[in-house]
């Protein structure tokens, strides 16, 4: 697959990349980090549209600061980030030892978790 866009986060922290592969397939993931999803897969969060149309309506929602990003510290330093389809759930119970986990959206606002909505 080739990189075909890259996004990058105020804060510099997030490095979001767009991907297409020969065959057509597009997909999404941060750089560095292993989770990634594909534009056909899309369809469980309500994306409709050919996989690159729901490729480009998911990045939209990453940097408008519509979808909660999940970052894992472990000893501080940024071990996974992933976007969450629960923004609920308690990522900390599967934690490990010194782990630490971040729910915040693009633009670097923390999620509240108490209310679930960013800190404004």
């Amino acid at each position: 697959m080739a990189i075909v866009e890259r996004y990058i986060s105020p804060d510099g922290l997030l490095k979001l990349i767009v991907e297409r592969a020969e065959d057509g397939d597009w997909s999404l993931g941060f750089e560095g980090f292993a989770w990634h999803v594909h534009g056909d897969s899309l369809g469980w969060c309500g994306y409709v549209g050919s996989p690159e149309q729901r490729v480009r309506a998911f990045i939209a929602d990453i940097i408008e600061s519509r979808r909660v990003i999940v970052i894992s510290r472990l000893a501080g330093a940024v071990r996974d980030t992933w976007v969450t389809d629960d923004p609920t759930q308690d990522e900390l119970k599967y934690a490990e030892l010194n782990e630490t986990i971040e729910k915040r959206y693009w633009n670097g606002h923390i999620v509240d978790d108490d209310a679930n909505s960013p800190e404004r």
